[in-house]
Order: structure tokens, then C-alpha cells, then sequence
């Protein structure tokens, strides 16, 4: 089993790998002395903000040049992101409620750092800063959309009486309240935003919008995250090869392999890391499907007669992938990646018969001693055809299906298979 292990690790893995390579964007930047360079920008999966971009001037550049917030100020990848320069406070307290610390942590940094543009309007603007410590926003107004951070604390204290208590501290509810007012923004529905705002991205995006006196189609268009995800469903085959073991003494009394076709379901959920470059996702899959295993053979053990055994396994399974999109455009895009199948069995049609008569065979092993769980490692690619119709193939790694002393046995499966996206 170790080559499978090392297989899996590099197929699971390997779309990790990836986001190491190139993906130059058309963009621009701008230098600190205000001149504006175009050329191509290396987009990558960001999770955290970036402290340094790589350019290029011209797309058959060798090379790219690197630049940070010490030599630019702003730099923009065309229909995807756009980053400015902030030089000023971070705060560093800690939101994570397990670590709470005891009374109002207002601790900060002075940093140099590129800020997220999550939306520049008429009258403010909302950005975005994350590290490996927590994610903050941070609003501007105009004339010049100078960013100062949205406050928002988590911490413990101890109330009247004594006892310990955790406290949150919005103080950017009041920041936003003050800025909708100072822009006669605030209605009665910006109002009930304000009161049900969390210091989320999307509620913050539409609390600014309505600031910036943006149009309910113009937010849907622009801001909302409708595609960072899909729901999809199909059908296939699934070809599923059952082989006696070495370990087993089935196999040296004439047990045969068999390979079986039968018809797969499927149904699932696709998450892009990031909703613009939909290259790194996330799959949760639900498939059903069924295995029949059926062997003929002469017992070249005791008692020496022509054997029928076989039963089918149904298995229902939950599989958690990683899927990289090698070649990504809107009328095709190709993709690979991996994952493990927690797989549930419930077998029936048994039987271990003499041919002749077809009385079951006498043994002091036990034929149906059938694993109920596994979990197979999973090999996938596929393609997916003007961003409906998902062509997939899949490849389960041998796993055991029976430890018994006798017959052990082990299955894998070949499934091909299209899936329609649901938007």
C-alpha cells in the first residue's frame, strides 16, 4: 500500500504546488513618484495580502520584477483585484475567541503594507487587510480615502459582581453610522443594517454601497460572491475491479478476479478559494453506486467442487477533494486533483455454492466477513465544457474489502462520469 500513500501525496498535494506557478494578468501599477507602468502582474491565490507583487513589462519577459510598498503606491490587476499602499496602525489584538485575552487589548503595529480595494465610491471607501494573526477592514472618505481602520475588539472582563464575562467592542458600527449621517445616507434600511451588521465582508460591502448611494443591480453585479460556489449533480459508470490477496489462501484455491459496470450518482458542492481566479477549489461530493463481485473457479482445496462465489456491495460515500484548474477558460476548463472517499457498504446477494448441486460449500473461514467501512484514496481529473457540463474521472485506489484469514480481498474503481453545475 505505500506506493498508493505516496501517489495520494502527490496527487492531493500537487495542486498546492501549483499555486506556485506563474498566472501573469493584464494590470498596471503606479510609483511612488506617480508614474503609472503597464504590463502584467503574477495573480496568485492570495489568502493573506501580499507584501510584494512580481511584474512584468511585457508577457514574454523572462522575468518578473519585484515591487513592494516601499516603490509603489498602488497596482491594479485588470477585472480581478487592485491593492493600495497604507503606511499607519494595525491593530494586534486577538479575535480568536480560545484566546481571548482579560480587559481591551489596543495594542498595534506601524506598517507599510498593500490594502485590499474592496470598493471605492463617490464618498468612502472599504479595504481589507489580512495576516496570519486575523482580518481586518478599514474605511476612507473623501476628498482623499486616507484609510483608517474599523475597530473591532473581542475580550474578557470581569462585570459588577465579579464574574468573567467576554465583551465585544463595535465601535465601526459607530464609524459607519457616522459616515452614512455625514453623507445623509442613513434611512431606515441602512439603519437596519447598522443594527445587524457583523464584522463581515459582505455587510460591510453593502453598508458602504448604500453610503456610496450604489443601485441594488449595480451591488449584484459588481460585489456579490453569487459564483464562489455551485451545486452540481450527474451520473456514470463506475468500473469496480475485485482481486483476491496475497494474504489470503482464497487465492491460491483458484479465486478469481472480477470487474464489474455499473451505473454511479453523483451530487455535489464546488468552493473556490478565490471567486476570480476559480482555480484553486474545494469539493464536497456524495456519490452512490454498487460493486458485484462474482467468481467461478475449481477448489483446489478440500472439498475439490466447481464454486460460485459473489455478493454486491452498495456503497454510499462522502468525498472531500482538492481541485486545481490547470487551463481555465470560460469555454473550457481542465483540472486535476485528489481526495479520499469515507465510504459506507451494505452487501447482499451472497453466496459460496457448489456449481453441481448448489448447496453451500462447507468452510471454516467465512466468506461474507465484509468490511462495512473504508476509505479508498481518490485520483481525479476532468474537464468542464462552457462552465455546465463537468466530464470527470476518478480512480479509487485498491482497498480492502475482507480481512478474513481466507478471503481477503481487495476492490478498485475506475468511474467516468458528467455532472451538470447548477448556478
Amino acid at each position: 500500500m505505500k506506493p498508493y500513500y505516496k501517489l495520494f501525496s502527490i496527487v492531493f498535494l500537487f495542486p498546492l504546488f501549483s499555486l506556485a506557478q506563474s498566472n501573469y494578468k493584464p494590470g498596471y501599477l503606479v510609483t511612488l513618484k506617480g508614474d503609472t507602468l503597464h504590463g502584467f502582474i503574477n495573480y496568485r491565490e492570495w489568502n493573506s495580502n501580499p507584501d510584494a507583487i512580481s511584474f512584468k513589462k511585457m508577457l514574454s519577459d523572462n522575468k518578473g520584477q519585484k515591487y513592494t510598498p516601499d516603490e509603489i503606491s498602488f497596482f491594479n490587476i485588470n477585472g480581478f483585484e487592485a491593492y493600495e499602499k497604507y503606511s499607519g496602525p494595525i491593530s494586534m489584538d486577538v479575535v480568536n475567541t480560545d484566546r481571548l485575552t482579560t480587559g481591551k487589548d489596543t495594542s498595534f503595529k506601524i506598517g507599510e503594507v498593500f490594502l485590499k480595494v474592496l470598493q471605492k465610491g463617490k464618498n468612502v471607501a472599504l479595504y481589507a487587510y489580512s495576516d496570519n494573526l486575523k482580518s481586518r477592514y478599514f474605511i476612507g472618505d473623501s476628498p482623499d480615502f486616507k484609510p483608517k481602520e474599523l475597530v473591532y475588539r473581542i475580550y474578557q472582563a470581569n462585570d459588577a459582581s465579579g464574574t468573567e464575562k467576554t465583551y465585544t467592542d463595535e465601535t465601526y458600527l459607530k464609524q459607519l453610522n457616522a459616515l452614512a449621517i455625514k453623507y445623509n445616507a442613513l434611512n431606515d434600511d441602512l439603519a437596519h443594517n447598522l443594527e445587524k451588521a457583523d464584522y463581515q465582508k459582505p455587510i460591510l460591502l453593502l453598508i458602504t454601497s448604500k453610503i456610496n448611494n450604489i443601485s441594488k443591480d449595480e451591488f449584484k453585479s459588481k460585489y456579490d460572491d453569487q459564483t464562489a460556489s455551485y451545486f452540481y449533480g450527474g451520473i456514470g459508470i463506475n468500473v469496480g475491479t475485485t482481486t483476491p490477496s496475497a494474504g489470503g489462501s482464497y487465492l491460491a484455491a483458484g479465486g478469481k478476479s472480477n470487474t464489474s459496470i455499473l451505473p454511479v450518482a453523483k451530487a455535489g458542492i464546488n468552493i473556490f478559494v478565490n471567486p476570480n481566479t476559480k482555480k484553486l477549489s474545494f469539493r464536497f461530493e456524495l456519490s452512490v453506486t454498487a460493486i458485484k463481485y462474482n467468481s467461478v473457479y475449481d477448489n483446489k482445496f478440500s472439498p475439490y467442487v466447481n464454486i460460485t462465489y459473489g455478493y454486491t456491495n452498495l456503497a454510499v460515500a462522502l468525498s472531500p477533494q482538492i481541485i486545481y484548474n490547470f487551463y481555465n477558460a470560460k469555454e473550457l476548463k481542465i483540472y486535476a486533483g485528489g481526495g479520499i472517499e469515507l465510504t459506507k457498504y451494505k452487501s447482499f446477494g451472497k453466496k459460496y455454492i457448489d456449481n453441481k448441486d448448489g448447496s453451500t460449500v462447507p468452510t471454516s473461514a467465512d466468506p461474507f466477513n465484509l468490511n462495512t467501512f473504508s476509505i479508498p484514496v481518490m485520483a481525479k481529473a476532468g474537464f468542464i465544457i462552457n462552465d455546465k457540463l463537468d466530464f470527470s474521472f476518478d480512480y479509487l485506489f485498491a482497498g480492502p474489502v475482507s480481512d478474513d484469514y481466507v478471503f481477503r480481498l481487495n476492490t478498485s474503481s475506475f468511474q467516468v462520469g458528467v455532472n451538470y453545475k447548477f448556478k
